[in-house]
């Protein structure tokens, strides 16, 4: 479930927005070899400066289809605006009830967009298929879309409202 819940969020969001007008232009960017040592997305950071600067915010969507035991994030001082705002939202629905934050850390692709100055924030959630993360089952057997629905809904307002 690590990368394809992330995945399917990501297309969940482009195909809501798809169809609704925005004050900002959205881009959907899916970064290859994250295990490998994040390279999609250190290369895209590397070769984009001009893009880079454009960025209003950058959310990285990351194991999401696990149970809703808790909703982990991160993300650096840059983006504790967005990150403020997507906790209200929690709170407001009372989707998560006890989020954690953690350090900023090269755990997936946000953090190298972070280090170059974009607002970059990080969700995924940890519950009871944790555990099979990175072995072989790591798989849809392993998927539930309680915590997928929640966040996918929690992207789509913080959207709306940024």
């Amino acid at each position: 479930y690590d990368n394809m819940s992330g995945s399917v969020g990501i297309l969940g969001v482009a195909d809501y927005f798809a169809k609704k007008t925005h004050r900002y232009g959205l881009r959907f960017i899916w970064c290859g070899s994250e295990e490998r040592g994040l390279l999609g997305s250190k290369a895209y950071c590397k070769d984009n400066d001009e893009v880079l600067s454009k960025i209003v915010l950058n959310i990285n969507l990351d194991m999401i289809g696990d149970t809703p035991d808790m909703l982990y994030y991160e993300g650096g001082e840059e983006a504790n605006k967005g990150l403020n705002l997507f906790m209200e939202i929690n709170k407001a629905h009372g989707w998560f009830p006890n989020p954690h934050r953690g350090e900023l850390v090269d755990n997936s692709d946000h953090y190298y967009f972070a280090m170059a100055g974009v607002p970059a924030m990080y969700f995924e959630s940890k519950g009871e298929y944790y555990k099979y993360y990175h072995s072989p089952s790591d798989n849809l057997e392993h998927f539930t879309s309680e915590s997928y629905k929640m966040i996918f809904e929690m992207v789509k307002e913080f959207i709306q409202k940024y």
